[in-house]
């Protein structure tokens, strides 16, 4: 397998779809996200971004900021695996 995606990745970044299972404060959720992948040196970079609904992980927006932030926040990841 590390040889087909050394083959498979290389320097321009190559989109695959991943699954995720996120977790936070106690409450689960399974999605299908883009991420990503480039070769970087002798690393390997994965980028994904995603968006979360704050009623689904029980975040709680302070009423002072309730006008000034989103229920919807954007997630974005860059991993460098070496």
């Amino acid at each position: 397998l590390k040889e087909e995606l050394q083959v498979l990745i290389g320097i321009s970044p190559k989109e695959f779809k991943m699954k995720v299972k996120l977790e936070m404060h106690g409450k689960k959720k399974e999605f299908t996200t883009p991420i990503f992948l480039r070769k970087v040196a002798n690393a390997l970079e994965i980028i994904s971004n995603f968006i979360i609904e704050t009623n689904d992980f029980k975040i709680k927006i302070p009423s002072v900021l309730s006008m000034k932030v989103a229920d919807m926040v954007n997630i974005e990841t860059n991993y460098l695996l070496q």
